[in-house]
């Protein structure tokens, strides 16, 4: 994914995975065949893994170069934050 980010436009690609990574969560909440579940979560699995790279090189695009090591710690800490906070919600 990070090959296709220096070609693709990265802004679309990061909608686009976000978009799709949404449809697959929401599809594994409304079926209820095995096969269906487990495609949806590598689906899932694969958006979410693409948007790492999209974020960084979005990072190294418009922040400015003293504080993209500030940016890039607060979107590796919100992902962790946001995993703590969906299991407080369980």
């Amino acid at each position: 994914m990070g090959a296709l980010a220096d070609v693709l436009n990265r802004k679309w690609m990061l909608a686009i995975t976000f978009f799709v990574g949404g449809i697959s969560s929401l599809a594994t909440a409304s079926f209820d065949s095995f096969e269906i579940l487990v495609a949806m979560r590598i689906l899932h699995a694969i958006m979410n893994s693409a948007t790492n790279p999209l974020t960084f090189s979005l990072v190294s695009d418009y922040v400015h170069p003293d504080k993209r090591s500030t940016v890039n710690s607060i979107l590796g800490s919100s992902r962790y934050i946001g995993v703590a906070m969906s299991s407080l919600a369980i």
